[in-house]
């Protein structure tokens, strides 16, 4: 498995936005194709308009770059554009009006190739302000954003509506986010901060977060909906999403899915329907704290070199819950909470696709057995650990032990926040060489000798230890001390200091 190249990137939460100056009016030409070289078109107002003002607006430079006109004082718009939008705060003001699909309302639609590229997540944030949705992104684009804070986007009006998915980003194309922060977005259905289910549509992270969205029914950060599409999802956090299945991501039919070097926390499955007629009298079943994969016909589903931790569900897989498929290398499934499979819930598909653990840790979920599998549907490649011998890792190189000694989840180095094995941890150099990634979640390089033992030897889980000793204090020369007539009293004799080896992250 070939190296990550990283970059790592602050990105800081966004800040409190204000209202916008208002002005609506100006009559658009329609959209001319353009088969010329990308235009860059730089936003020099904060403020969220469509007029004639001498000025360029966020909504004017989208309308520009989709139109291939020039929008106020907006570049003129040619083929696959950059939008530049440097710091500030761009509060989406204008209302939909009740059709909702005016190009110059609500939120900012896309439907031309285009980067939208910010000054950074921690500088540059688009705040819906809870009118619309953020951005709505049409069929067969692509579309690339990057260096934002997406926030305030609300589709929440009419409740069990399935056009009221993406709360943050609705896309039919294909999307990339790098160094974005997707976050406070909800949505009456499905996808509170992302929804990507366009046919051929695809989604990829890098170095991004998706953290705090909501959805009522399914994929409160994340949902994928569509046979032939993709995720990937690279050094990236799905954090403190809230729905009723599928808290952090929820994947539908048998979307391809690639999860690299990344950690997806604290989010919720709830199991709350209350809200949504069509499903009420039936069984409120919360499933898929972090991640929920359903309907998948094939191992389309790998994820490797990550962090799965501290979700809940009401049932069915706290951290995980799979239906069909899936390759699970070298992850760290830990503290997550379900009655019916703390860690992990997994169903074979119908055509028995099972679920893979190699090299996997899957221990002391904080409620239920560390797994719930059925019919067989969870197998070991082996250098697996479990803690209660519940996942059916039978492999001579599985372990079952109660305690893992990880660490607390923070951060360890690296992208995302990660649990290193502590100082004699049953996970130090006890996986299988192979498969042994090139590095692990951080970006550490494996195998390291993480027990001191004079062999390098890949360790289970996400993180690879790289063994320290600790340092032994010298004492400095004392200086020369001139003879006295006074009697000296001579200093005790210094005990000797053993260094004691530790293992650190």
């Amino acid at each position: 498995m070939r190296a990550r190249t990283r970059r790592l990137v602050g990105i800081g939460a966004a800040a409190a936005a204000t209202m916008a100056t208002v002005t609506v009016g100006v009559t658009l030409t329609p959209h001319l194709a353009s088969a010329g070289a990308p235009a860059t078109i730089n936003v020099d107002t904060t403020d969220d308009e469509v007029n004639e003002d001498g000025d360029c607006s966020l909504r004017e430079a989208i309308i520009s770059s989709n139109e291939n006109i020039s929008v106020d004082d907006c570049e003129k718009g040619e083929d696959a554009d950059i939008v530049v939008v440097p710091a500030g705060i761009y509060v989406l003001s204008i209302p939909d009006d009740a059709d909702g699909d005016d190009k110059d309302r609500g939120d900012l639609d896309i439907y031309d190739d285009v980067t939208v590229r910010g000054a950074g997540a921690a500088t540059t944030t688009i705040d819906a302000n809870g009118i619309s949705r953020v951005f709505e992104i049409r069929s067969g684009l692509t579309v690339e954003m990057e260096g934002l804070t997406i926030t305030g986007g609300d589709v929440d009006q009419e409740i069990d509506d399935e056009s009221n998915d993406g709360g943050g980003i609705e896309s039919d194309g294909a999307l990339t986010l790098r160094d974005t922060v997707v976050t406070g977005n909800k949505a009456g259905f499905s996808g509170g901060g992302i929804e990507s289910d366009g046919e051929s549509s695809s989604l990829r992270l890098e170095r991004t977060v998706v953290s705090d969205n909501a959805a009522a029914y399914s994929g409160g950060g994340i949902r994928q909906d569509n046979d032939y599409t993709s995720v990937t999802i690279i050094d990236s956090t799905i954090s403190g999403n809230t729905a009723a299945l599928g808290g952090g991501i929820h994947i539908d039919n048998t979307s391809e899915v690639s999860i690299d070097g990344s950690t997806i926390s604290g989010n919720t499955a709830n199991g709350d329907l209350e809200n949504l007629p069509r499903f009420r009298g039936k069984a409120e079943c919360g499933s898929g704290g972090g991640f929920h994969q359903d309907d998948s016909q094939s191992d389309g589903t790998t994820i490797v070199n990550s962090t799965i931790s501290g979700n809940s569900a009401t049932c069915g897989g706290g951290g995980i819950h799979v239906v069909g498929g899936g390759d699970f290398t070298n992850v760290t499934v830990t503290d997550n909470s379900s009655p019916d499979g703390g860690n992990v819930a997994a169903l074979p598909s119908e055509d028995d696709v099972v679920a893979t653990f190699t090299n996997s840790i899957v221990a002391q979920p904080l409620v239920g057995p560390d797994c719930l599998g059925i019919e067989g549907s969870i197998v070991s490649n082996g250098g697996n650990i479990d803690s209660d011998d519940t996942c059916g890792f039978g492999e001579a190189s599985d372990q079952t032990v109660a305690d893992v000694m990880l660490g607390a989840l923070g951060d360890n180095g690296g992208a995302t926040q990660t649990h290193v094995p502590q100082a004699g941890s049953a996970a130090i150099d006890a996986a299988l060489d192979e498969p042994c990634p090139d590095d692990d979640q951080r970006g550490t390089v494996r195998p390291q000798d993480g027990d001191d033992d004079g062999t390098a030897m890949c360790d289970v889980g996400a993180v690879e230890v790289v063994f320290t000793p600790e340092e032994t204090p010298t004492s400095e020369p004392e200086d020369d001390v001139e003879s006295t007539n006074e009697t000296q009293t001579p200093a005790p004799a210094a005990q000797p200091t053993v260094a004691r080896p530790s293992c650190t992250g």
